[in-house]
């Protein structure tokens, strides 16, 4: 995470990311709580003898690199699950949302009801396009993670977001634990 930049707050200093991950991880499904904290372990003790925690900033961000760039994919995932973890409750705090310009909401329909977003019924044929040219500000490829939430908040800011998706459809029952 960033240290602060231009209107950032910090995010060790200034940004409780562990105390908004405590929270979340208590709503979590014992199995999948397991499988997280198996992922830290191994996150912290992967550079052994030393520990993550325990290391320096400059061995931390050395360490960082070599898995980016590792061979291992299993490295790679284990970095973006820590990326995606940190990334997303650095996010959820007030400074950071207002820094960015970002309100969170959920809006389904338009109508301005609250709906819970499993209720949503979505026909995949809507996906399709309209016409043979489309026209937007900005194309996502891929509604993964990093996908979906880049279309979201792009669109939010109010720009045209196409996002396109090869994967198959999508719905609460069909989704993998």
């Amino acid at each position: 995470m960033a240290p602060g930049v231009g209107p950032l707050p910090a995010a060790e200093r200034e940004i409780p990311v562990a105390d908004s991950f405590a929270r979340y991880a208590a709503t979590l499904e014992p199995r999948t709580l397991r499988l997280i904290r198996l992922a830290l372990r191994a996150f912290e003790w992967l550079p052994f003898p030393w520990r993550f925690s325990s290391a320096s900033l400059d061995a931390r961000e050395r360490f960082l690199s070599d898995m980016e760039r590792s061979r291992c994919s299993l490295h790679r995932d284990l970095l973006l699950m820590m990326k995606v973890l940190a990334g997303t409750h650095y996010g959820r705090d007030d400074r950071v949302r207002v820094a960015v310009g970002y309100e969170e909401r959920c809006e389904i329909g338009g109508d301005g009801l609250d709906q819970d977003p499993g209720d949503a019924v979505l026909d995949p044929r809507d996906l399709e396009p309209a016409a043979e040219d489309e026209e937007c500000d900005v194309v996502v490829v891929g509604s993964g993670a990093g996908g979906a939430v880049a279309a979201a908040i792009l669109a939010a800011a109010g720009l045209d977001v196409i996002v396109l998706e090869a994967g198959p459809y999508m719905t609460r029952d069909t989704y993998p634990d």
